[in-house]
């Protein structure tokens, strides 16, 4: 395994069965990855696998479910091989009046945005460090950076997750891991169809500027690190 290469590695991508995490696995297949790719929805994981170069393999997995997701990364190394990129990209929001806002909904963004992703970042780590290394990549939000009305649960979420990778970072980044993270402004994906937003959809990124600097950042040579990026569209914050 060699930081800053991708052909030939095992990757999993969580978040892949549509939007940002959708696109990152079939840009990673199609420059010669193998990917676990993992949502809850095996339906659409199958359509993705059946619409890849062959590279893509589906794992249905909650990443808010601890045994699964440790399961699911034991399934990962015994069929595929030991993973060494992780790109942590599950994710769910849900915007308005925050006095307003059930319970539940706040309940649901900590645990898949900030717990989903520490679960998933502990379970990569300890394969790689079997390895000698790896690559991680969380694709958080400008949300966790910036305070924008109506979006307190999924700013507390986000920000959380910016948090653990920082610390994740400083604690492993010796060990040959590193850990990143990308911070992108409104990308036009289907998490946007219920969230509650009435932000123009035509104004935002597109799925594939994210994927496409996921790319760029696990190509970095092994002799440099990349800890953040803020990519945003070109207006700003929307």
């Amino acid at each position: 395994m060699n930081l800053g290469e991708i052909e030939r590695r095992i990757a999993v991508v969580t978040g892949a069965s549509s939007g940002i995490g959708r696109e990152i696995a079939r840009a990673l297949a199609d420059t010669g990855a193998t990917v676990a790719a993992l949502a809850r929805n095996r339906q659409a994981l199958d359509r993705l696998s059946r619409s890849s170069t062959g590279r893509v393999h589906p794992y249905p997995c909650d990443v808010t479910d601890a045994k699964q997701v440790n399961d699911t990364y034991d399934q990962i190394a015994s069929q595929l091989g030991y993973p060494t990129i992780l790109v942590a990209a599950a994710g769910i929001a849900t915007f308005g009046n925050t006095l307003e806002t059930p319970y539940d909904d706040w309940i649901l963004q900590i645990n898949t945005n900030l717990t989903g992703t520490y679960l998933c970042n502990v379970a990569a780590i300890r394969h790689m460090l079997g390895m000698g290394g790896g690559d991680i990549v969380n694709v958080l939000s400008i949300a966790a950076v910036v305070g924008l009305p109506g979006a307190a649960g999924y700013s507390a979420s986000k920000a959380g997750a910016l948090g653990l990778t920082r610390s994740l970072n400083a604690e492993f980044r010796s060990q040959g891991i590193r850990i990143s993270a990308l911070i992108p402004g409104a990308t036009d994906t289907p998490l946007w169809d219920s969230s509650g937003s009435d932000i123009d959809r035509r104004r935002m990124m597109r799925s594939e500027d994210v994927s496409q600097t996921v790319l760029w950042m696990l190509q970095t040579p092994g002799t440099a690190s990349i800890d953040e990026i803020h990519l945003m569209p070109r207006e700003g914050i929307l």
